[in-house]
């Protein structure tokens, strides 16, 4: 049941809801509705999401052309590129809701736990991703070796808390963010999309 059809939050699980149920809507995303958008956008959330192909966002939340202000990088990590681009969706587009939203099975994440840095298989192009992850994992796998036996359920426990650290470190690298949370005029909240399900499982909110 949802209390508030208009509250950012629960258009994203109405929108979830209809995806799992094959019942996406149709509108919002045709001609007219490109016109309509042509000089203003007014998004109503901002997504900070992976960019894995298999986690299309506004598929996922059944949102139109307009709908949300979507962030994506591999393993859905927070740096200042990522950040400041949050900042623009709350300060000049005022949006209210930030959801970081990752994802089941995780190639990041489960390249951060085999110990990618120092693994050839992934090379060290991808070390700054990988660093962000590690502080999700009890284990500093920065100068150990290879791991090549970690579990799809470590994979997706790491998923989880990435999730929430990422969400907490846009709110502590940005003064503007902390300031909005803490007079609740934004919400910056975790979730985690089921690669074969389809279903998101909404986390804490920050």
């Amino acid at each position: 049941m949802i209390d508030d059809p208009n509250d950012p939050l629960e258009r994203l699980r109405a929108g979830n809801a209809r995806f799992l149920r094959d019942e996406v809507s149709s509108g919002r995303i045709d001609s007219a509705r490109i016109w309509a958008l042509a000089e203003k956008q007014e998004p109503f959330a901002c997504i900070v999401a992976c960019s894995d192909s298999r986690v299309p966002v506004e598929f996922v939340f059944d949102q139109g052309l307009g709908d949300l202000f979507v962030v994506r990088t591999a393993g859905n990590t927070a740096g200042d590129h990522e950040v400041s681009s949050v900042n623009y969706a709350v300060s000049v587009l005022g949006v209210s809701l930030v959801l970081v939203l990752g994802h089941t099975g995780c190639g990041v994440v489960r390249a951060a736990l085999q110990g990618g840095a120092t693994d050839r298989t992934y090379g060290p192009e991808i070390a700054s991703l990988l660093g962000e992850v590690w502080a999700a994992h009890p284990v500093d796998r920065r100068t150990g070796s290879s791991n090549t036996t970690v579990s799809d359920e470590e994979v997706d426990g790491v998923v989880r808390q990435h999730a929430m650290d990422v969400a907490r470190t846009m709110v502590e690298m940005s003064p503007l963010i902390g300031d909005r949370v803490r007079d609740k005029r934004c919400r910056v909240v975790a979730a985690v999309y089921e690669t074969g399900t389809g279903r998101v499982n909404f986390l804490d909110e920050v």
